[in-house]
């Protein structure tokens, strides 16, 4: 039978489990071995005074798996009042944090502080910028400023105003993308450092390996920059492959000079 329970009893807990020799004080077993369910407040708690509050161990899976259907909360959640570390993550023989996401895998809201390598899997650091209205800008494309400071394919030979390869095209993807903060849906990755595919049109001369490549007259290609009088300020790059005739993608080390 129920007992009737009265205001003092509110802060009596409802199962208590204590072991005077040490042990565990309640153990549940069962497909779900323990739940603890709330309407307002937290479903489980645990504190300890001398080590972790709560431990969670897998023979199969995850140790401790937490869902959130929140849109704005989260499936774990760790904080420190008193100046440490709100999450701690270890593995001292893998990888000590996997993210993974849909439209990103990990959001920093604040500095960030690395004491070991930042590896990227990717091949060049590129920035955006905007593209003047109605213009078809496929990655590899060789890319110049217009007058209103916008993205447009090259057209000239030797122009000045060159700022960079379209980024994205396969192999190789961006590695870092800056200036995302003021982007717009007319921003473009432009490959500024690093390693880029690009559009080569190499009718006129043979590109060889280490040629220096410049703007064509061929819209959105580079050609090889036989003239180092009128190409200073016109390079984009430095060729890493050979393209004997026609119109290709060549993998290009971007050097803007």
């Amino acid at each position: 039978m129920a007992m009737k329970q009265t205001s003092s009893d509110v802060t009596k807990p409802a199962v208590l489990g204590t072991h005077t020799a040490g042990g565990d004080g309640v153990v549940g077993r069962g497909r779900r071995g323990v739940v603890g369910e709330s309407d307002d407040f937290q479903g489980v708690f645990g504190r300890s005074r001398g080590n972790a509050g709560v431990v969670g161990e897998s023979d199969q899976l995850h140790g401790v798996f937490g869902v959130c259907h929140n849109p704005n909360g989260g499936g774990l959640f760790g904080t420190n009042d008193n100046g440490g570390f709100g999450l701690v993550c270890d593995s001292p023989t893998g990888v000590g944090l996997v993210a993974t996401g849909g439209r990103l895998a990990a959001q920093f809201r604040g500095d960030v502080e690395v004491t070991g390598d930042i590896r990227l899997m990717n091949g060049d650091c590129a920035e955006l910028f905007d593209a003047a209205p109605d213009t078809e800008l496929a990655p590899g494309t060789v890319v110049v400023l217009n007058d209103d400071g916008l993205l447009e394919p090259c057209s000239q030979d030797y122009d000045p105003r060159v700022v960079g390869v379209i980024a994205g095209s396969a192999p190789y993807r961006p590695g870092i993308v800056l200036d995302c903060a003021s982007s717009s849906a007319a921003s473009r990755p432009v490959a500024v450092l690093g390693k880029v595919m690009c559009w080569v049109d190499a009718t006129a001369s043979p590109v060889l390996t280490g040629n220096l490549l410049t703007t064509s007259h061929r819209p959105g290609h580079a050609t090889v920059a036989s003239n180092r009088l009128a190409a200073a300020g016109a390079v984009i790059g430095k060729a890493l492959a050979p393209l004997s005739s026609g119109k290709g993608l060549v993998p290009m080390l971007v050097m803007l000079r």
